[in-house]
Order: structure tokens, then sequence, then C-alpha cells
């Protein structure tokens, strides 16, 4: 059986539900293990598992092994909106669980129409089970890390004055699409733009004096890296090496505290103290990280209210910053492996100061 959906059906138990609705993508990806392409639902109930997608998905679906094996899912081509309803009542369901972040008004009206059938919004089912990283989810994260840092080695040798933001993210994200998808909208931010945490790349020109900022990363398999470093187009000012060191043993302080049981608060407070203490404190204002995984941003959270720990196997970014508005932001971010009495940077690639 697939433990992924053993490990879901005692939850479902738990919580005194007849089964669950997953319609949440990243959620039904990880439990029948196939890539973000294919769409349809999934029906978890005490005993039984199906897919239910239409005529476009249904060979797709089929060729992923669905419904065969030890996987112990049903995969049904659902022609009409009543083949739900069919298996609903074949089942006698009365107390479904359904994602309410992630349902249409139309299919929960329809569902309502169903009679004896109570739809019971859940939160956070699934996403809990998938904040530990299995092996095989390590080893796609791992590679979508190298291919990452494989993507920056190639863009830092076509990075010159001149060049535009928009022309680099094209080149960077054609060179990623080679090995899978872009994780997320590539940013390139130089000078002031540099200060806007999300930029998009824009038709700026690259200025001597500029700092520049490039957030991206690989999707590989369905998992995502996250990877930020900021370099400078010509000779550094003193203020923006300064900071570049200060952001970076911020980082440093961070990664060094990541452990198995380690509360996400002190990660993130070895950082921001240190942040604060040099009095950019009010420049540095979104959480240290987050995790990485099916999404590109789900749990844990690494903010300074989140008392919950680390655990072993959770991968996690850690992402110190300062964005001074009218000036220039810096910013350096790494994805990483939690492990028992530390962890492993993903995106290893070298940190000194790039000048160019």
């Amino acid at each position: 059986m697939n433990y992924r959906i053993k490990k879901l059906r005692e939850e479902i138990k738990k919580r005194g539900l007849d089964a669950l609705l997953v319609t949440s993508p990243p959620n039904r990806y990880y439990l029948l293990d196939i890539e973000n392409s294919i769409e349809g639902v999934c029906l978890i109930t005490k005993n039984n598992a199906y897919f239910l997608t239409d005529f476009l998905y249904f060979e797709e679906a089929s060729r992923c092994n669905i419904g065969t094996g030890n996987w112990s899912i049903k995969l049904v081509q659902q022609r009409t909106n009543k083949g739900l309803e069919e298996i609903l009542k074949y089942h006698n369901i009365r107390k479904l669980g359904i994602e309410p972040d992630y349902m249409s008004l139309s299919r929960y009206l329809d569902l309502k129409k169903i009679k004896k059938l109570k739809l019971l919004p859940v939160k956070n089912l699934v996403e809990a089970l998938r904040i530990i990283k299995d092996r095989d989810e390590i080893r796609n994260i791992r590679r979508a890390c190298a291919l990452t840092t494989k993507g920056f080695s190639y863009i830092l040798k076509i990075i010159k004055p001149g060049i535009t933001e928009r022309e680099i993210a094209n080149k960077l994200d054609y060179f990623l699409k080679t090995y899978d998808d872009v994780a997320f909208s590539t940013i390139v931010a130089s000078g002031v733009r540099s200060s806007f945490p999300h930029a998009m790349p824009s038709e700026k020109r690259l200025c001597c004096g500029d700092a520049v900022v490039m957030d991206f990363g690989v999707k590989y398999k369905g998992y995502h890296a996250d990877f930020t470093r900021t370099i400078f187009i010509g000779k550094a000012d003193k203020k923006k090496i300064s900071l570049y060191s200060l952001i970076l043993e911020a980082q440093k302080r961070a990664i060094d505290k990541i452990k198995d049981g380690m509360p996400c608060k002190k990660v993130d407070s070895q950082a921001r103290s240190l942040i604060e203490k040099k009095g950019y404190g009010k420049y540095f204002g979104h959480s240290l990280g987050h995790g990485v995984g099916r999404n590109i941003h789900e749990k844990p959270h690494l903010g300074k209210e989140n008392k919950s720990p680390l655990r072993e196997n959770m991968v996690v970014t850690v992402e110190p910053a300062v964005y001074i508005p009218g000036r220039f932001g810096i910013r350096i971010e790494d994805t990483v492996l939690v492990k028992k009495n530390g962890c492993e940077i993903l995106t290893d690639f070298p940190k000194n100061i790039t000048e160019i």
C-alpha cells in the first residue's frame, strides 16, 4: 500500500471522517507521487482510494502507474460531475472532509446537494504529512538544488554592465528549463530596484555600482529549490560590502543553529537579533525562511512567533536580508536539509563577494 495514503487514513480516522476529498494540486500530486500536470481529485476513504480525472488526462494518468501494482488507488475516468457523487453514495460516505482553500464554489454547491452528506472543512491534513520529507523527496530536492547552482554558475558568465534584468532572467530561465522547469518566476532586481523583495525583471540595464539580487530555482520532478545571491556590478562601495558581510554572518549564525528539535523562532532570532543590533532591523521585514517541497512556500515557517520545533528531514530556506528603500537591497538564501545534529546546505555555492 502507498504509505502516504496509509498515514493519511490514520489521520482521517482520528478526525472522525468517513473520507477526505483532496483538491489541492500539491497534495494530490504528493499522494499519487506524480508530477504537477495531471488534473483531477483524490478521494480517500477508510478502505479505498480513487483518483478521478477526465478524458484529457486519463491516458497520461494511466501511464503514471496510478491504480497498478501496490498502489491500491483506483483510477476513474469521470465523464460527468455525477461520477464523484456515485462513489460517495456507493461507500455510504456521510462525513466528507474537504480542503476549503482549494475547492471551487461550484463544486462545493454540487456536493451540498447530495442528501445526507455533511461537508467538514479541514486544513493542513495532508500538509502535516508533507512537512517531513522521505528519501525520494530529498533526492529530488537535492537534484533541484544542484541544477539551480549550476544555473547560477552559467548566468555569472553572461552578466555584464549594460545587460537588462529581463535579458538575464530570460537566459537563466531558458537554461534551467533544459533540465525541467523553473520553481517560480525568476527575480532579477538591480540598483534601487534591489530593495523590492519580490521585484519582477524589468528593462533596466545594469550599471556600475549596482547591487543585483537574483532569486530563482529549479523545479525537478515536482520538487522545488530556492536560492538567492546578491552580486555587484563594478567595485562595491564600503556600505554595500559592510551590509553584505552582515547578511552573510546573520545567515551563518542561523544555519549553525539548525538541527532536529530546535524551535523555528530561535533560528529566526539568530539572524534577526544580529541585524537589529547593527541598526537595520526595520529593513528586514519578512521571516527568515520557509519550508520547501511540492510547494515553493510551505510549512514550517521560520518566523519569530513560531515555537514549533524543526524535525529531521524537513527542508527549509534561510534568507536574511536588508532592504533600504531608494538605495539598494541585499539578500542571501540557501535551501537547507535539517539533520539530527545539524543541517546540510543543499544549494551549496560560494558566498564570497562577487564583483563583475
